[in-house]
């Protein structure tokens, strides 16, 4: 398999298994615990509230750009007050996955051990953070024509996922559910009976609460079982998306359930196909509903920011994690990096 001149004797690879319980993964633990405690402070309307960092995402999309930009500041003030150890986090972290998979495994380079995890070839992906770079241009376009359109004078950072329409749609999480499984249900009642297991099986946590993993995942644990899937729900537009999203994950894992459990779980670039695909039936469904000229628009530039998310803003974090496991190998400091 491709694996096999990167894997070592059986004994090594005991150690390795056994070590990175108390090393890779206690650190992962370790960040996931210390950034999920985190509470940030954002004053409105004359009153400071204090939020999850859940709860703080959803003001980057608010219509004011005020409040885009204090969840923005609220947002770095915290992480800044944490950035030595979350820094020495990253560091281990990266130095770790760099003695395993250089030192130990041979991989030609730190992203080389994840391409084949990902069993895609890395001219695939070096072509693919080329053409990005050489086609970034494009949602510079797109921003300078979202400026004009908002009439915002001077494009800042935090104006990049603000709102087309002037009030926020807000929804409640049983109109969600409808949505996403109504979407589903237009495309295949088959990926909608799926994605319905999950919620009648209680599978889904949803509910905003201090301390909760942020972000949203589906953890599939065998083929037998239905999956788990996390989101953090607070009402916004995009949350409905990030349910179609996840569901997508759940309906996939579903019907690969005919493999065994060393074939079943799919790469990372297959299984993100699956999801994206979930948000575009939802996003559909919304468009062939909506008649109003103007929410349609704010509708199709949800879609392009999502694009932007999805694509450009990826593969620049790839860009920096190439250049940071280069870096830190050469033991560069947080201040370096953070340069």
């Amino acid at each position: 398999t491709r694996f096999t001149p990167h894997t070592l004797s059986e004994s090594e690879e005991r150690i390795l298994t056994i070590k990175s319980t108390t090393g890779r993964q206690a650190l992962e633990t370790l960040y996931g615990v210390t950034t999920n405690s985190l509470t940030f402070s954002m004053k409105m309307k004359g009153r400071t509230t204090r939020l999850t960092r859940e709860q703080l995402m959803g003001y980057v999309r608010h219509p004011l750009a005020s409040v885009r930009r204090g969840a923005y500041h609220a947002l770095f003030k915290v992480y800044g007050e944490h950035r030595d150890v979350l820094g020495e986090m990253y560091k281990s972290l990266v130095q770790d996955w760099c003695n395993e998979g250089l030192t130990l495994r041979h991989y030609a380079s730190p992203m080389a051990m994840r391409n084949v995890t990902n069993d895609v070839p890395e001219k695939a992906v070096d072509a693919l953070l080329k053409t990005c770079r050489k086609n970034a241009g494009i949602f510079q376009e797109y921003f300078r024509l979202k400026g004009r359109l908002l009439k915002i004078k001077q494009f800042q950072r935090y104006d990049l996922y603000a709102p087309f329409a002037a009030k926020k749609s807000k929804y409640s999480f049983a109109r969600a559910k409808e949505l996403v499984m109504e979407a589903y249900q237009a495309f295949s009642p088959e990926l909608a009976q799926r994605a319905k297991r999950v919620l009648e099986e209680n599978h889904l946590d949803a509910a905003i609460r201090p301390g909760k993993m942020g972000g949203a995942f589906c953890y599939s644990v065998l083929p037998t079982q239905t999956p788990y899937v996390l989101v953090n729900f607070t009402g916004e537009p995009r949350d409905v998306s990030t349910l179609a999203h996840e569901l997508g994950h759940a309906v996939h894992a579903m019907m690969a359930r005919e493999h065994s459990i060393f074939t079943f779980h799919s790469s990372l670039p297959l299984a993100e196909t699956a999801s994206v695909f979930g948000e575009h039936l939802l996003s559909d469904l919304l468009l062939q509903q909506e008649k109003d000229p103007k929410i349609r628009a704010g509708l199709l530039v949800d879609q392009l920011d999502d694009a932007y998310a999805t694509i450009m803003r990826q593969a620049y974090f790839v860009q920096f994690e190439r250049q940071a496991h280069h870096m830190v190998q050469q033991g560069a400091t947080i201040d370096a990096l953070a340069q």
